[in-house]
């Protein structure tokens, strides 16, 4: 357990919450917890901002405004998308802390492996519909016909690699649950850096255009959900607890929390959507080249 988690007070995870937070509050001012929870949580949001920009960079400049304007089609479409799997990563994370906190590692770890199991077969359920229907929601959004091929092709990529985007914002989550934010910062510096290299040469050097862009975003986010997942599956083998695979009452909880969390995060990005099929029936190139420059400077300035 991180050191954060304890002092010589006690356990700030047990006990009267009130007496804990007084003495906590007391002990820890500018703590170890501050430090490292919301520096960590910033330089995670900060980093994904640039690694977005520095996409929309790449694909611009080495292949032209119609990619940039494919990939920015795409942008408010994927952050739905994106927020359903933060809010699944919200709704495991809450669990997952409530009983470490309390030391109930059989149930921690029903909880992991129930929430695994079950946004697992979401994220497929949903990459398979996003697959199928990628060109009638594109066409809903009133995406201009010179790039319509295209961002339907990035899009169906992307959705490709939903299994691998559920798994890592869930084990992120997880990861902060027990007291290792650290370690979710680093594979996300990590596959930053990959992706943008990988932009490099795919799109470069290989001149593979928008393919290249979203084949290399889903080998990046790829590799870093596999890292995660063995990292955290090396983690739970310190609780030694008999679990069950499946549990539907802990299912029912995390849905309980994850649903208002994505409909939360959610909203921003569907009011992008709306905003975006009612501007492109009067711009139709210049709105979506114009998004994805923005847009990420935008997310950043809010951080």
């Amino acid at each position: 357990m991180h050191s954060i988690f304890r002092c010589e007070h006690g356990s700030f995870l047990c006990g009267s919450i009130c007496g804990e937070s007084v003495v906590y509050s007391a002990w820890f001012n500018n703590s170890e917890f501050e430090k490292v929870s919301e520096w960590d949580t910033t330089i995670q949001d900060t980093i994904q901002q640039i690694y977005n920009m520095a996409d929309s960079i790449i694909v611009g400049q080495f292949v032209g405004s119609s990619a940039l304007a494919a990939v920015g089609a795409c942008a408010a479409l994927t952050n739905v998308f994106i927020c359903v799997a933060l809010g699944a990563g919200v709704g495991a994370g809450v669990l997952v802390s409530r009983y470490f906190g309390a030391k109930e590692y059989g149930k921690m770890k029903t909880i992991v492996s129930t929430s695994l199991l079950s946004f697992l077969i979401l994220s497929i359920v949903l990459g398979v519909f996003g697959l199928c229907f990628s060109l009638p929601m594109m066409r809903g959004l009133q995406t201009p016909p010179d790039i319509l091929d295209e961002a339907v092709l990035y899009l169906r990529v992307y959705f490709a690699g939903f299994p691998f985007l559920f798994m890592y914002n869930i084990l992120s989550n997880m990861f902060t649950s027990i007291g290792e934010s650290r370690i979710p910062l680093a594979l996300l510096i990590f596959s930053s850096v990959l992706n943008i290299f990988m932009d490099l040469w795919m799109v470069a050097g290989l001149g593979l255009g928008v393919f290249g862009a979203a084949l290399a975003t889903l080998i990046a986010q790829g590799i870093s959900a596999i890292f995660s997942f063995l990292i955290f599956l090396h983690r739970m083998r310190r609780y030694e607890s008999p679990f069950q695979r499946f549990d539907w009452r802990g299912l029912q909880s995390m849905l309980q929390i994850a649903v208002p969390s994505i409909l939360q995060q959610s909203t921003v990005s569907i009011g992008m959507l709306i905003v975006q099929a009612v501007c492109t029936r009067r711009f139709p190139r210049c709105s979506w080249e114009k998004t994805e420059r923005r847009w990420p400077i935008r997310c950043l300035v809010i951080i």
